[in-house]
């Protein structure tokens, strides 16, 4: 067994640590995703109320999400609204 302190061997061992591993190519993508949908979310929740006259509701499966990301962005400005 070689113990001795070779200087190549963690200079390279701290190199993968910096590299971006397999997961961190899946994780951004999804968290790029997840801020667009926020963005998107709040843009839509601070249109006109006289844009929800011209909209017409449907319950068509398709929509829930946008719905849900609707509803949730509301839920989650209206504690900043209230103390206007």
């Amino acid at each position: 067994m070689d113990f001795r302190f070779n200087l190549d061997r963690t200079a390279n061992a701290s190199v993968w640590r910096v590299l971006p591993n397999r997961w961190d190519f899946v994780a951004f993508p999804l968290i790029i995703c997840l801020l667009s949908m926020a963005a998107l979310g709040f843009h839509q929740t601070m249109a006109p109320i006289s844009t929800l006259k011209t909209q017409v509701i449907s319950l068509d499966p398709a929509n829930l999400p946008e719905y849900a990301m609707r509803t949730t962005t509301t839920c989650a400005c209206l504690p900043q609204w209230s103390h206007r």
